[in-house]
């Protein structure tokens, strides 16, 4: 019923059988309810984990081009989110929160989450992380305005790179 879907936290969807829900109740998957293609397609804002359920992704990837603003729970790296991401006209925000098992953690995870970030570089205006793949560059980023970065993140790329957009710069 609702015309104009502009923001999707994907933690309010109920995942069982393969399929999610908005409500108990409901059979089928959020981007095949009728009208779907029309209220999704205007998507601006996501709010979702990297161990969402794939068909999510899928679904979301056939429909929306839009998403301006993306915050990801990282868990592991996301073929599917990444398709997403990839599909993507024009990304101006991300913030990337890892959360994955601390005992796994290496220089090349959530490899292809970063790669799919790198070709949205020139539309990102706010980059967020706590975490970067060791191959991450972010000389790519030149229209940063604000980047924040955890004290755990390698920051060997960012010392030779000059951001001439870029206003706040925190170390959180």
């Amino acid at each position: 019923e609702c015309s104009n879907i502009i923001f999707l936290k994907t933690s309010s969807i109920i995942y069982s059988g393969g399929y999610h829900y908005l409500q108990r109740g409901f059979s089928y998957p959020i981007y095949d309810y009728p009208g779907a293609n029309i209220s999704l397609s205007n998507l601006c804002e996501l709010n979702c984990r990297s161990d969402d359920h794939y068909s999510l992704f899928c679904g979301l990837a056939k429909i929306c081009r839009s998403i301006e603003k993306i915050t990801v729970v990282l868990n592991y790296d996301n073929h599917y989110l990444v398709e997403l991401i990839k599909v993507q006209n024009k990304i101006k925000y991300i913030k990337l929160i890892d959360e994955s098992d601390k005992y796994y953690q290496h220089d090349n995870r959530f490899k292809d989450i970063f790669q799919a970030l790198e070709k949205q570089a020139y539309s990102i205006l706010y980059l967020n992380l706590n975490c970067i793949n060791s191959s991450f560059l972010l000389s790519k980023f030149v229209n940063l305005e604000t980047l924040i970065l955890s004290k755990n993140c390698n920051f060997e790329n960012l010392g030779t790179t000059s951001y001439s957009n870029l206003q706040i710069q925190y170390l959180n």
